[in-house]
């Protein structure tokens, strides 16, 4: 027996007795991008990072290659339809960190005996990556500075309350600053300074600048 790899408890093979193979197998990815309004001036794009990539390919239940059809489909629908989420291994290794769910099934039949039973059936497979789920660290800010990086002296002139789902912290006021973290929805900050570059930033202290864009936080003045 040659094992080509498995997926939701479904283990895909060649033998002399059964044939169990992924066809016309497509994967495809893209990158994640925001668009930041900047007044008299083209939009300014921020990369956020890598999107959920997406598998399709078509697998071939038949009786007549040893494979019991109406077996394989409820496994996959119940693996559908249950959420389940699987590596998937080609050869020995999975193909990627992430895990797999099925997001869409579509099922043609092709051969059913005299008596209905079905023999033949090509099952079209949409699988989207799963990443393991992500543990924010929750930490507030350093206090800011006494000097510089538009901070005040005063203390803070305001707070933040974060919007989105999620925003990113920046070591310095441009998007083409370091990430130090990412902020959630719903968590509030001190603001101590704004500072206009290629867009207009808050100062959160430490050294650390977020978006001022109403889109992404709500500002509060103290």
């Amino acid at each position: 027996m040659a094992k080509i790899g498995s997926f939701a408890g479904i283990t895909f093979e060649v033998s002399s007795q059964k044939i169990l193979t992924m066809n016309e197998m497509e994967r495809q990815g893209e990158s994640r991008w925001q668009e930041h309004e900047v007044i008299n001036r083209k939009p300014v794009p921020e990369f956020l990072g890598s999107g959920l990539e997406r598998i399709k390919m078509t697998v071939k239940v038949s009786s007549f290659l040893g494979v019991n059809p109406a077996d394989i489909i409820k496994k996959l629908r119940a693996a559908r339809d249950a959420g389940t989420y699987s590596k998937f291994i080609i050869g020995n290794s999975p193909i990627s960190t992430s895990y797999w769910v099925i997001s869409e099934m579509r099922e043609i039949y092709s051969v059913r005996a005299a008596n209905g039973t079905l023999l033949s059936a090509d099952l079209e497979l949409i699988l989207t990556e799963y990443p393991e789920p992500y543990k924010p660290v929750v930490s507030k800010p350093k206090p800011p500075p006494p000097k510089g990086g538009g901070s005040s002296k005063k203390g803070p002139i305001g707070k933040i309350v974060v919007r989105v789902g999620m925003l990113n912290l920046r070591s310095g006021p441009s998007l083409k600053a370091r990430i130090v973290r990412v902020l959630r929805k719903g968590q509030s900050y001190k603001v101590y300074g704004t500072v206009k570059t290629d867009i207009t930033w808050y100062s959160l202290g430490g050294g650390t600048y977020v978006s001022a864009n109403p889109k992404y936080v709500r500002f509060k003045k103290v």
